[in-house]
């Protein structure tokens, strides 16, 4: 199972600009436990670059991108149980069907889904 966790207010006044207030930040495992160099490439080019990390877009945002992905990562590697480079067009119907029995709206399936293309781009 991927995981998101949280570091609280970590220290990044390394880069020039940053958030004013006190912020999450995310990152993803696998489901080893390692960390997946990939999905959080991804966060921090989502998030702004390295640079500009949890300004533009909101840190919850960040966040919320975070947990949408790990979703994906849980289906990929414990439902599908394959890597991520031998993705198909079958999987991801696969994958529509699973967040659709989440119960949620249709805006919803299309944010998981485009969240999962998007990091799927990154292997091209």
């Amino acid at each position: 199972m991927s995981e998101v966790r949280i570091a609280r207010s970590p220290d990044i006044s390394f880069l020039l600009v940053q958030p004013s207030e006190a912020y999450s930040y995310p990152y993803l495992l696998d489901s080893k436990g390692g960390f997946d160099w990939d999905a959080n490439k991804y966060l921090v080019e989502y998030g702004g670059g390295t640079l500009t990390y949890g300004v533009k877009p909101l840190p919850s945002n960040i966040v919320d991108k975070a947990r949408s992905l790990a979703i994906f990562l849980t289906f990929v590697e414990d439902i599908l149980n394959i890597d991520r480079l031998t993705l198909s067009d079958e999987h991801l119907f696969m994958f529509v069907k699973y967040v659709k029995k989440r119960n949620v709206d249709n805006g919803t399936v299309k944010t998981h889904c485009r969240n999962a293309l998007n990091l799927s781009l990154i292997h091209i």
